[in-house]
Formats: structure tokens, C-alpha cells, sequence
């Protein structure tokens, strides 16, 4: 009997994985292919954090991008008026022998008002049929989903919230 139990319990639950898969193969997914990144550059160094340690994540980056031929995209802002210390990029990564057509260091002030976490707050893609074109959805607060797309010509919407209590 108990047999019989333990493999009708396990031809159940071994059913259970199809359901759980994406029907939809192109849609996006944090396990898909990338073809780029996207890192916001704030003046974020506290007093006991060295600039080494301060810059770490985006040094990391930038190497593993050029590694594997993935465009990195750092938006800084263009007036450092704001910081206590002047930040030049292109600088520090020319001093750690980091130069490649896959860095891309692109100057703009309006992102800032954004939440720092591109992948959260930032923008979709949506397939057109599941397959075709991809289109940047993008919420109402996010600057930087508008930016990128008009930076590599996507065509882009809003996502607008339901009219009931502001739910996506």
C-alpha cells in the first residue's frame, strides 16, 4: 500500500512542474540573455568607505560587461555642483586600464529624481505577439525607462495606474 501511495504522490506532484513554466519564451525574465546594463551614478561615498570600496560595483561591472561583450550604460549626472567632491568617470576607469566600446558613460541631469534601482522601479519590455518588436513600458516616475528608450530609439509608453487606488 504504501507503495502504491508514494508513486501516485509522485506522478502528482511531478505534474505540478508543467504549470509552473512560462509559457511565453520571450518573456522577460530575470534568468533571460541581457544585452546591456544600466547603473545610475549618485554620490553615495560616506566618510568610512574608502573611494575604492565606494566605486567597487561599478569597476565589477564595467569588467564583467567588456568580458562578455554586454553594452554597460553609467548615467551620471552632468552637473557635479552637487557633490562635495568632484567625480570624473572617465578618469577612473582610464586609470584602471578600463576603456572599451562597451562603457558607456552618458551625462544627464533629469535622471536623478528617479528611484535607484533600475530593474524595480524601471522599465519593461513587452513583445509585440510574444516575439516581435520589444516596447518600454515604463511607470509614471521613471525618468530613467523614458531616457534609455529615446537613447536607443524604443518606442515607449507609460504605464498608467487603474483608476481605483492607484493599482498597476
Amino acid at each position: 500500500m504504501n507503495l502504491k501511495l508514494g508513486i501516485s504522490l509522485l506522478i502528482f506532484f511531478s505534474s505540478w512542474f508543467g504549470y509552473s513554466q512560462v509559457s511565453n519564451p520571450r518573456h522577460p525574465a530575470e534568468w533571460e540573455e541581457i544585452s546591456s546594463v544600466i547603473m545610475e551614478f549618485r554620490y553615495f561615498k560616506k566618510p568610512s568607505v574608502s573611494w575604492d570600496e565606494a566605486l567597487d560595483p561599478f569597476i565589477k561591472t564595467a569588467k564583467a560587461c567588456i568580458e562578455e561583450g554586454i553594452n554597460f550604460y553609467i548615467i551620471k549626472p552632468s552637473n557635479n555642483s552637487k557633490y562635495p567632491h568632484q567625480v570624473n568617470l572617465d578618469s577612473i576607469f582610464k586609470s584602471r586600464n578600463i576603456s572599451s566600446p562597451f562603457v558607456h558613460i552618458i551625462s544627464k541631469d533629469t535622471i536623478l529624481d528617479t528611484y535607484p534601482w533600475v530593474r524595480d522601479h524601471g522599465m519593461n519590455f513587452v513583445y509585440k505577439n510574444d516575439v516581435e518588436q520589444a516596447y518600454l513600458y515604463n511607470f509614471t516616475e521613471d525618468s530613467t525607462g523614458d531616457f534609455i528608450a529615446k537613447q536607443l530609439n524604443y518606442p515607449n509608453t507609460i504605464i498608467t495606474p487603474k483608476v481605483n487606488k492607484n493599482e498597476y
